[in-house]
């Protein structure tokens, strides 16, 4: 399994940054960065929420958040989750 696609799966289960950077031989704060782009990518916040989105085969639909200041924007976009995303 490729770097880009083991990081997500190790983060989803529940492994610790730090755990993560010493098994594919990189900086936490590489870890760090990875994880923000592919949180972004999937327009989720959580270790949850990557868990939820690599366990399904459907289209992922993230929590929906209020932005700050504007209660009535409550929608957010479906990402599928796919090998593409964490290249």
């Amino acid at each position: 399994m490729a770097r880009n696609a083991a990081l997500p799966r190790f983060a989803a289960h529940g492994h610790t940054n730090k755990a993560i950077s010493k098994s594919l031989s990189i900086t936490v704060s590489t870890v760090e960065q990875h994880l923000t782009r592919v949180y972004r990518k999937l327009n989720i916040q959580e270790r949850r929420e990557l868990r939820i989105a690599l366990e399904s085969d459907k289209p992922f639909v993230p929590l929906q958040r209020p932005s700050l200041g504007d209660s009535k924007n409550l929608g957010a976009p479906i990402g599928v989750l796919s090998t593409a995303l964490l290249r």
